[in-house]
């Protein structure tokens, strides 16, 4: 990561603020089947991951998918195995580790919007 204007930047969706959180406590995620078109939507997905169930809108599971996950592989902050469909901590984590602590020490604080 390079400067603070990337990590603000990594951070103004709340798709990639909740998947960075939740790494926080996590060494990976499992990426719900079905944003990779394998489970019925109306299917209820597990909480395995300890993230948000993405059985909401099929625009926001698209984005994830498509825009938001790519986003944070590309900035080295997650590795994205689509094959076994995790999100696991990238080699740049580390760099935003700090500001995801000090947001989630302060969530009281902060509008419930941001998390």
């Amino acid at each position: 990561m390079s400067d603070t204007s990337t990590f603000f930047d990594l951070l103004a969706a709340g798709p990639r603020r909740q998947v960075l959180l939740a790494l926080r406590g996590s060494d990976s995620l499992r990426v719900p089947d079905e944003l990779v078109g394998e489970r019925p939507a109306d299917r209820p997905v597990d909480g395995e991951s300890g993230a948000r169930s993405h059985s909401g809108s099929g625009v926001d599971d698209v984005r994830l998918y498509h825009v938001h996950l790519p986003k944070l592989e590309a900035a080295g902050v997650v590795e994205w195995n689509r094959e076994r469909r995790t999100v696991t901590r990238g080699p740049a984590f580390a760099a935003v580790e700090p500001g995801l602590d000090l947001l989630a020490e302060n969530a009281e604080k902060l509008p419930d919007a941001a998390f």
